[in-house]
């Protein structure tokens, strides 16, 4: 079945085998909006067609999410309803595969305060903290993919009238399944990005240097035991290989939270929470964010900030080549799945316990006195440029160029 330039049979087997690396029997939870059903459908054929358990699938919808911004009454806003918290439970509790699919318009909660978005976010994390934990340590094993959607079409090519096909055709371009052989293409693309990790981190770094003509100029420390990680995570319950992000391009890993100083400028804007945020900048001091500024969407920004102390640090490092496929695109995706894949980028907020040598086993104090983050949220903003200069200092005082022109140097 085609879809907007989207081989959706392809696009699904490619899914359930690669991302999620559903193992025979084994239940999948979909998650979805609704007006991606379609897509779903396949999806849930495939699965059961290559020997998945049971499939369950959750649907919501940003228009109704937005009049309960709108109308709901703070109290009502920070309520978890019960069958939120079962479905996350059930996840977990099922050791199901987790999909969750992005299909949403970047500007759907524009003119929605803030604030209240925020409340939601805090109050779903601190109702179900055995989900997040789940998800952070890599317990379930969870991939994350995308799906045209008529705004976020129309917002990526300008309200173009073929955008849905466009969009749809860019996002087969970014997950290659326009190959003749994409199974093999992902395998080799895997393969790539575990060797750069396997150069990091045996690199012994200590400390990176970023400099760009855009404005920035930044250093961060990486804890002793840190590992860098590319394409592929692996189930900590089961040992068994899956893909986070589809696309991905990125190697990635956690930074000393503590160490972060200098200015980092975004090079591409960042769409959170309904609301589109572009050409900012935060200037780092021992760690901490102690200045920002955005020429569109600051107050969103500042939420993002506010949220809690642990948003006022970094809680990833992201590398990505400026010359990735998704930047081969030629498109501003206005998604961060996307956008992500196309630029070096750092996150703002919680770690991941994964990129410290058994910090999966560690608790929240122990992962803290190494140098990771904690917070409710986890939101990446990107800072890859053309002339983007990354140099990092080893453990004996010697210098390795990472990045030149914007581009690895490995």
């Amino acid at each position: 079945m085609v879809k907007y330039g989207l081989d959706l049979d392809k696009y699904a087997e490619i899914i359930i085998r690669y991302g999620l690396n559903v193992q025979r029997g084994q239940e999948v939870v979909i998650s979805s909006p609704v007006n991606a059903y379609e897509f779903v459908r396949v999806i849930t054929k495939k699965a059961y067609e290559l020997g998945s358990g049971k499939v369950t699938v959750f649907y919501d919808d940003d228009e109704i999410l937005r009049n309960n911004f709108l109308f709901d009454s703070e109290d009502v806003i920070r309520q978890v309803p019960e069958y939120v918290k079962m479905q996350k439970k059930y996840i977990v509790d099922s050791k199901s595969c987790y999909l969750g699919i992005i299909s949403d318009d970047p500007c759907v909660f524009e003119g929605v305060d803030a604030k209240r978005i925020a409340e939601r976010q805090k109050a779903i994390v601190k109702a179900c903290p055995e989900y997040r934990k789940a998800l952070d340590n890599n317990e379930t094993r969870w991939c994350l993919v995308a799906y045209p959607e008529k705004h976020w079409a129309e917002t990526a090519f300008n309200g173009e009238k073929d955008a849905m096909t466009r969009l749809g055709s860019k996002i087969s371009q970014a997950m290659w399944l326009d190959c003749d052989d994409v199974e093999q293409k992902w395998k080799n693309h895997v393969e790539n990005l575990k060797r750069r990790s396997k150069i990091l981190n045996e690199a012994q770094i200590v400390k990176f240097h970023y400099k760009n003509s855009l404005g920035t100029n930044f250093e961060i420390s990486m804890p002793d035991k840190y590992i860098f990680s590319g394409a592929n995570d692996v189930g900590t319950l089961d040992g068994v290989d899956f893909i986070a992000n589809m696309p991905t391009q990125e190697v990635f890993s956690s930074p000393d939270k503590n160490t972060a100083q200098g200015k980092l400028v975004a090079s591409l804007p960042l769409v959170r929470n309904g609301v589109i945020i572009d050409k900012f900048y935060f200037v780092f001091d021992k760690g901490k964010v102690i200045d920002f500024g955005a020429e569109k969407g600051e107050d969103t920004l500042r939420e993002i900030l506010n949220a809690d102390e642990g948003m006022k640090r970094l809680g990833e490092i992201a590398l990505v080549g400026y010359n990735s496929p998704i930047r081969q695109t030629g498109t501003l995706f206005y998604e961060t799945l996307f956008d992500e894949n196309a630029s070096c980028h750092f996150a703002l907020g919680k770690s991941f316990s994964s990129a410290y040598q058994g910090g999966t086993k560690m608790s929240k104090e122990e992962l803290k006195k190494v140098g990771l983050n904690d917070s409710v949220n986890h939101v990446d903003f990107m800072v890859g440029t053309s002339d983007l200069e990354i140099i990092a200092t080893k453990k004996d005082g010697s210098k390795m160029v990472i990045f030149k022109d914007g581009d690895w140097a490995f």
